[in-house]
């Protein structure tokens, strides 16, 4: 669950340029000439994607109505800026450590919330992770964020651990499908 927070805060910049692109693909779409179960087959699926980025924006929002402002700025700071941890508490004013608690009961509280909401690691790995943003984003929050720790795992695994953890990912996911149609 720890990684979905990750995920979802990584994911906040993008989610409404996302939704404002795919509502001009599809205007794009339906004003084209050609065949119209093309026509159709495509806005549907952009249809789709769109719902599951609103979506996960619901989920943010519920998400950050539960954390004070300074643990939004931590999180968003760490997973979609990227920004080290002394950066963030130079900003807030805090020392570093503080900054480790707090985005460690930050976390606590938008794992709590995504309860609440219903949601297990299981339903949002299958409702998120066929769409390729979640899934590279998924993939980017579960690596270590320790450069060292990055290239020992990149030594260990020659073809490449982002490879290896999209067919982990894959995986888990078509034994979730399979699970469900059962």
């Amino acid at each position: 669950m720890k990684i979905w927070v990750k995920v979802i805060f990584g994911l906040n910049g993008k989610l409404n340029t996302l939704v404002a692109g795919l509502d001009k693909k599809m205007v794009q779409a339906a004003m084209s000439f050609g065949d119209t179960y093309t026509q159709c087959s495509k806005i549907m699926d952009m249809i789709e994607f769109r719902r599951v980025a609103v979506n996960m924006r619901v989920i943010y929002n519920a998400m950050v109505k539960r954390l004070r402002s300074e643990e939004v700025r931590a999180l968003e700071g760490t997973y979609a800026y990227d920004r080290p941890v002394s950066c963030i508490a130079d900003e807030i004013g805090i020392g570093r450590g503080e900054v480790l608690g707090m985005l460690d009961a930050a976390i606590n509280k938008c794992i709590d919330c995504l309860r609440d909401l219903g949601y297990n690691s299981d339903r949002l790995e299958v409702d998120y992770s066929d769409m390729y943003i979640f899934r590279d984003a998924y993939i980017k929050h579960s690596a270590p964020r320790n450069t060292r720790d990055r290239r020992e795992i990149a030594k260990k695994d020659k073809p490449s651990s982002r490879s290896k953890k999209k067919a982990v990912l894959n995986t888990t996911i078509v034994a979730a499908d399979s699970a469900a149609r059962m």
